[in-house]
């Protein structure tokens, strides 16, 4: 008696076997699989606002999340449909993606999957090489910035010697744009590694150390400023100004308003894109002898503070610190220690306005007392 598979079942076991057999058949013809894809490649297109006109001169960058300065693992032109290859890339690894404008119509950014540019290289989206096409709108540019190069009316100049001067990402110091001649265009060449850092000053006519008069002299008593545009800045982005020393693109950053230059990137300070105009004041007067705190650390008797000397006239200011705190109130040249400071150690800082236009407030600090005591 022949018995008979339930119709499901037996219509699955054909399948199977048709399947087999077709493998075996291809296999037998010598059938090569479908081409995987290319894993160190990654490609896309770059869409713009409607009405506006696509740039001629656009680049797109890929960066290693860990990237600092003009660190960039590889470059692309993007074509005049908006597509672009980034090639020779590690398989298996995240880049961040940035789109550059060499005219500055349009801002430079990270792609981020949600669709529009951003400033901050943290908030980017990561692209592994050999995925899918991805797909960066690209943003107009904010209005120009003019960033106000301020060095002392007194001819006083720094002892070191910028390579150029650029705007940065805050944080890990990478190049957005050049300040002053140049542009986007110069900031571009630099990244693509089609300019040497010595070439992209951004400022013609300066002296050997790197700063000179600015194209108009100054006035007697007035600073010496050197006005640098600014262009291909995202609207409300973060930034900051740098002058490198080295190729390493290590050097002096944008100190914040109405501060000096700050010799750390961690420290420096930041404006924002569409910012109409920023000072950067280069220099501070400098103490040449230190405050100074006389008297013994004890509760109830008076500790007296000297204000030091410094490499210009001016006036200065006092605060006291407790371990490192401002007190409240306490400044003055003179401190009288109370019950708070008990236990603590205290110190003068002297904060020095020099009465030469140009000069950012200097400070100084005393040495520390000794622990207050009874």
């Amino acid at each position: 008696m022949r018995t008979s598979l339930p119709t499901s079942r037996g219509s699955r076991v054909l399948a199977a076997a048709v399947a087999a057999l077709a493998a075996g058949v291809a296999s037998l013809a010598g059938a090569v699989p479908a081409a995987a894809a290319d894993t160190t490649t990654i490609t896309g297109t770059v869409v713009y606002p409607a009405g506006a006109e696509a740039s001629d001169v656009a680049t797109v960058l890929a960066w290693l999340p860990t990237a600092r300065g003009i660190d960039v693992s590889a470059a692309a032109d993007v074509a005049a449909d908006g597509s672009f290859s980034l090639t020779d890339l590690s398989p298996r690894t995240g880049y961040q993606l940035s789109y550059t404008d060499a005219e500055g119509q349009f801002a430079t950014g990270y792609y981020r999957t949600t669709g529009s540019l951003v400033a901050k290289a943290a908030n980017a989206s990561l692209v592994t090489a050999g995925g899918s096409p991805v797909t960066i709108a690209a943003r107009t540019s904010a209005p120009m910035t003019e960033v106000a190069l301020t060095l002392p009316g007194d001819g006083t100049f720094p002892d070191w010697s910028p390579m150029g001067f650029f705007v940065a990402e805050p944080g890990n110091g990478r190049v957005v744009s050049v300040a002053g001649v140049g542009g986007p265009a110069t900031a571009t060449a630099l990244l693509r590694g089609s300019a040497a850092p010595t070439a992209a000053a951004g400022v013609s006519g300066f002296g050997a150390q790197g700063f000179g008069a600015a194209s108009a002299s100054p006035a007697a008593g007035e600073a010496n400023v050197v006005r640098l545009p600014v262009t291909g800045l995202l609207r409300g982005g973060s930034y900051t100004f740098a002058l490198p020393t080295s190729p390493d693109f290590t050097g002096y950053y944008y100190g914040g308003a109405g501060q000096p230059l700050k010799r750390s990137l961690a420290k420096a300070g930041a404006f924002t894109g569409g910012t109409p105009s920023v000072e950067v004041l280069v220099m501070a007067p400098w103490a040449t002898v230190a405050p100074a705190v006389t008297g013994q650390a004890r509760l109830g008797v008076k500790l007296t503070g000297t204000r030091g000397t410094w490499s210009t006239a001016g006036k200065p200011a006092y605060q006291w610190l407790r371990n490192g705190v401002a007190i409240k109130g306490a400044v003055y040249s003179s401190y009288t220690p109370k019950a708070a400071d008990l236990g603590r150690k205290l110190k003068l800082r002297v904060t020095f306005t020099s009465n030469v236009a140009g000069y950012a407030p200097g400070t100084a600090y005393s040495t520390a007392t000794a622990l207050v005591v009874k």
